[in-house]
């Protein structure tokens, strides 16, 4: 079954050819370079470009097999053969060259284990008569030899022919077929499911999609290291409607709206919006004031601009990038002057990499172990998760183990001490195998151009700053924050194998950012401005912290200190909610509001109020004629409803 779908290679070059995948002709590759014969019609195998993508296809090297951390049964492989010559040595070297046997080829363990002549714990593998298992005897038999050839793969290419098809494409131009053994996986297989996604599980080396229900999800194809994603959408249905956006974010939902088959939703009231867009700009209730002001001139761009321009927005936006890092008040309050003299996010960014003393972006700077630092930075700022490449190249993105230990080696003369943070004149980062030193270089082992006795980090942060991801990662957070779901999710998490659900407009909001001087009140305007921000979505829970002031902005009895402006404060509902994640309404959560003694409180010390003003404090709208019809007169049932309200979905919802 053909899905509408249109392909993209990783990282993220996506074409828009939507209803199918490339043809055949598209990526044909004539005048590029020769055709190779496939793996199985290899004569003379090489240990990279063809052993160890059998030994990947047959799982050998996974996580749960000999790819585990410490492997299985003394025999261990990189994960996924990120390291080709260790995993060659182990086959040829370890245990005297057992697994090997060059007198009686067929007699090696390495064929006689996967085709269970010899117990094995994997099971059956590999028949006997199959082509990998025959690739990998006329390998023995030409000697085991490591190389065979000087050819690197450069990336894969995949495109439809009766079923995906995936090529290879070497450093020298050559190409190669490499259906039968790409590791093919789907992201969501409730939406596609993959037909041959296992390589013993395909006919004629055919790998097929089937769409289960509509929806879009992403297909995986992996060979060689490399990957390339293609998404793929299966639509709700066909739609006609006119519509007219308001700018270039309209224009690219609209797009994906046709995609999948939708209607617009329904563009949301006025009161709707004014509390909405209170409580994401500056995570507040709309005040009476702001309400009645808004009845008279409910004009929404000028609402959104006079709400960026107020000192509510630093505050609140200052909290909520504090939650990028370890939170201090010292940080939240040094965020909110940032922010209020509208400072570039490049130059925020660079001030928090390369911190000293007790300066308020040390929060960065938690620990002296400069590879948690290197991680910590990756995350805050790419949305890059490179934890395990500290033991093996990252599976899911090109980043090698090489690359965590250059990046470590900017912090490895940061000491956290009683006077703050300072550097130190010596130290070093040491790879954990043979306790080599590590010199400083950027991904891809680029060494930066430095001062030998300086601060390294510089060098990094002007790096970091400069890369796609820092302005993709953002827009995706704004966005995220605004909308209730990030183009990508988890947010944080800007992988190849992890593409934007609309990676389109993403493009599109990351480059207007960063023509924007990396403005942070510019990307907010721009997407609060946008007709998809008002039109009506699923409602979204607060943050824990909004929440605990709408309580106080409710029932017009304040706190010492509003909650974004001190995370630290004491506060039973802070407490319960994990502090810095958003009110879930969990079990726990729940009960916590129902028989809070400091809601209870504030309910019992609120100033008189009428049912309009409890109603408007609390939702942002006036009551029903039903909820009038139903409501108290006492002040003593005003309390109850006020109570009540704070409790309801509707209170405690962003909509």
């Amino acid at each position: 079954m053909k899905l509408a779908a249109w392909f993209g290679l990783a990282p993220a070059a996506y074409m828009a050819l939507v209803i199918t995948l490339p043809g055949p002709d598209l990526a044909s590759g004539e005048g590029s370079g020769a055709w190779l014969p496939t793996i199985a019609g290899t004569e003379s195998p090489d240990f990279v470009n063809d052993v160890m993508p059998v030994l990947t296809a047959a799982g050998c090297n996974t996580g749960d097999c000999h790819g585990a951390a410490l492997g299985q049964n003394r025999f261990k492989l990189s994960l996924l053969g990120y390291d080709p010559r260790a995993d060659w040595e182990a086959l040829t070297r370890d245990l005297r060259g057992r697994r090997i046997q060059q007198i009686e080829p067929e007699d090696s363990l390495l064929l006689r284990k996967p085709s269970e002549r010899t117990h094995h714990g994997g099971g059956l593998v590999l028949e006997a008569d199959s082509e990998g298992y025959q690739l990998l005897l006329r390998w023995i038999e030409s000697g085991a030899p490591y190389r065979t050839v000087e050819r690197e793969l450069e990336r894969i290419e995949v495109v439809e022919d009766d079923g995906l098809r995936v090529t290879a494409i070497y450093d020298d131009g050559t190409r190669r077929d490499v259906t039968e053994w790409a590791l093919v996986t789907s992201n969501d297989e409730s939406i596609a499911w993959v037909e041959g996604a296992q390589w013993s599980e395909r006919e004629d080396g055919r790998i097929e999609i089937e769409a289960l229900r509509p929806g879009q999800t992403s297909v995986i194809v992996r060979y060689g290291g490399k990957l390339a994603v293609v998404p793929v959408t299966t639509p709700f249905g066909q739609v006609e409607f006119e519509y007219e956006p308001l700018g270039f974010v309209d224009e690219l939902v609209a797009e994906q709206w046709r995609r999948m088959g939708v209607a617009p939703p329904e563009r949301c009231s006025d009161a709707t919006f004014l509390r909405r867009v209170t409580l994401d700009l500056t995570g507040r209730l709309p005040s009476l004031e702001q309400q009645a002001a808004f009845e008279r001139d409910p004009d929404r761009d000028r609402l959104v601009d006079g709400l960026i321009a107020s000192d509510a927005f630093a505050e609140f936006w200052a909290y909520r990038l504090a939650e990028l890092l370890p939170t201090s008040p010292k940080l939240v309050g040094w965020l909110r002057t940032e922010l209020a003299a509208e400072r570039p996010w490049t130059d925020v960014a660079r001030t928090i990499m390369t911190a000293t003393g007790h300066q308020p972006g040390t929060a960065l700077f938690s620990t002296n172990d400069p590879k948690m630092i290197a991680e910590n930075l990756f995350e805050s700022f790419l949305g890059k998760q490179i934890q395990c490449a500290q033991c093996h190249n990252h599976p899911f993105m090109s980043f090698s183990q090489d690359d965590y230990f250059g990046v470590a080696a900017f912090f490895a003369r940061v000491r956290i001490e009683d006077t703050g943070l300072q550097l130190a004149s010596r130290g070093e980062v040491r790879t954990l195998d043979t306790g080599e030193v590590v010199h400083p270089t950027f991904p891809g082992g680029v060494a930066p151009s430095m001062e030998p006795d300086g601060d390294r980090r510089w060098a990094l942060a002007d790096w970091v700053v400069e890369r796609d991801d820092f302005a993709r990662l953002m827009a995706n957070r704004v966005w995220a924050a605004l909308m209730g779901e990030g183009l990508v999710e988890p947010v944080d998490d800007l992988r190849p194998s992890n593409p934007a659900s609309n990676e389109a407009l993403l493009a599109a909001l990351a480059a207007d950012f960063t023509e924007h001087d990396s403005s942070l009140q510019h990307l907010v305007g721009v997407i609060a401005r946008s007709d998809a921000y008002g039109r009506l979505k699923q409602p979204r829970l607060m943050p824990a912290a909004v929440l605990v002031d709408a309580i106080a902005d409710a029932t017009g009895v304040p706190d010492a200190k509003r909650a974004v402006q001190n995370p630290t404060m004491d506060s039973a509902t802070l407490d319960v909610s994990g502090r810095r994640s958003d009110f879930s309404g969990s079990l726990a959560q729940s009960l916590h509001l129902i028989t809070s003694e400091a809601v209870n409180a504030k309910v019992a010390r609120m100033e008189n109020m009428d049912l309009d003003e409890i109603y408007r404090r609390a939702l942002g709208r006036g009551p029903t004629g039903r909820e009038r019809e139903l409501a108290p007169t006492s002040r003593e049932g005003l309390e109850d409803l006020m109570w009540a309200l704070l409790n309801s979905e509707e209170f405690l919802h962003v909509r």
